[in-house]
């Protein structure tokens, strides 16, 4: 079961109300979760593998503010006739792609961190360790779309990979970076790599390993664009 930690002051303000140590442990028993430690700064815990939504900060406050009568039944958010064109020239050994959008997002650094924490959370468990799916996050303010997923040799293309400084070959980035190294398994006995890239040749990510540092999701991001591939 993946473990969830949670700073204690976010959890708070997103429940609107102090929990005492003792009330936090019976609310995440009857959650299912096995707490492995709270004190006043963190809420760490153990959810299991059928409750996905209580793997951020946001999912578990929504959770207690159901249990505590703040706000019960499901959230219901509104949808717009906003599209988005998404071009599918994927390689054959990773074949699909979704995408979404979400729009007016406040963002701190905080809930940028659980962002992220939700996505490897999901990469690790339904996502198999990204051999069956990998999730990015960009920043769409920064991407000119159509959206396009498609596969390049290793050195027809650089970026910048995320939390990187310097422009990249694809092949290098297997070999540099630390995700790179960790997931080039799933990609690099083939000899073209996945890529998403919009009408402006920026690169968004090379998929399953990598997003790019150019449209990464910031405490300025207000709408967020949502690959699946």
């Amino acid at each position: 079961m993946p473990v969830i930690d949670i700073a204690r002051w976010d959890l708070e303000r997103l429940v609107e109300k102090s929990l005492s140590d003792e009330e936090l442990e019976n609310y995440l028993l009857r959650l299912k979760c096995e707490v492995e430690e709270i004190n006043d700064d963190i809420v760490s815990y153990e959810a299991t593998h059928d409750r996905p939504d209580l793997f951020s900060a946001e999912g578990l406050a929504r959770a207690l503010k159901g249990l505590l009568g703040i706000e019960t039944g499901l959230k219901i958010f509104k949808t717009s006739n906003y599209r988005i064109k998404l071009l599918n020239d994927g390689p054959s050994y990773r074949p699909y792609v979704v995408g979404a959008v979400v729009e007016g997002l406040e963002l701190d650094e905080e809930s940028v961190k659980q962002l992220m924490n939700l996505q490897e959370k999901l990469h690790i468990t339904y996502c198999r360790n990204r051999r069956k799916v990998s999730i990015g996050l960009y920043d769409l303010d920064k991407v000119v779309p159509p959206i396009k997923y498609t596969h390049v040799e290793p050195r027809a293309i650089k970026f910048v990979p995320l939390e990187e400084t310097e422009e990249m070959y694809l092949d290098e980035i297997l070999e540099k970076t630390e995700k790179g190294r960790i997931y080039a398994d799933l990609i690099k006995e083939h000899k073209t790599y996945p890529l998403l890239i919009d009408s402006k040749g920026t690169v968004l990510s090379m998929p399953p390993i990598i997003n790019s540092e150019d449209t990464k999701v910031t405490v300025d991001t207000k709408r967020v664009f949502i690959d699946a591939t």
